[in-house]
């Protein structure tokens, strides 16, 4: 019998977590960017839940989650300076998931909106790194007032229903804006 050496390195591989490989001849399905999100946040310490609006109103009963309610709850640690004392708070991040072709449903359009009205930063996210550019804006950072309302016109541009080309060209402003905005953060 012929003996075979252990592979440390492939075993190792297998057993790290893995993002979603796309594949192009595949379509890119919303739960796989979801995994990818969610991979993401575990390896970068962001506290966050997965709603399952799924199950709403099937067979085995209703859950708790409203269907409009976005696909992630996070929570991302920031500063607050009050009296020269810096305090570490929660600020909500609300992510909904959707494929590059993927459309946000009305019920999730007014949900965002109310949410981000609320002082939730708020993101449509069809991709990953959509997801990591909100991260490093917020994350162990001074609250600033600014980013948060850049980012809450930016979503309210983006789920607008109109894509004039007053819509396009205010989209691109608050993005260079807001790409100014994480420069200087870095």
């Amino acid at each position: 019998m012929k003996k075979t050496a252990y592979n440390w390195k492939k075993a190792q591989l297998a057993k790290a977590p893995k993002l979603h490989k796309f594949v192009p001849d595949k379509p890119v399905l919303e739960k796989d960017i979801q995994k990818t999100i969610v991979t993401y946040l575990k390896l970068v310490g962001i506290k966050h839940t997965v709603s399952d609006a799924s199950r709403w109103g099937k067979g085995g009963g209703a859950t708790k989650v409203d269907p409009d309610h976005p696909d992630l709850t996070c929570v991302l640690p920031v500063f607050v300076t009050r009296q020269g004392i810096a305090l570490k708070v929660g600020l909500a991040l609300f992510i909904e998931v959707k494929t590059p072709q993927g459309r946000v449903s009305e019920g999730q359009r007014v949900r965002l909106i109310a949410l981000a009205d609320a002082g939730a930063v708020c993101v449509v996210a069809r991709t990953l790194q959509e997801v990591q550019d909100v991260v490093k804006l917020f994350k162990d950072r001074e609250l600033d007032a600014d980013l948060l309302d850049k980012q809450y016109q930016l979503l309210k541009l983006k789920l607008s229903d109109r894509r004039s080309r007053e819509v396009r060209t205010a989209l691109s402003d608050l993005e260079h804006s807001l790409s100014n905005s994480k420069k200087e953060n870095q």
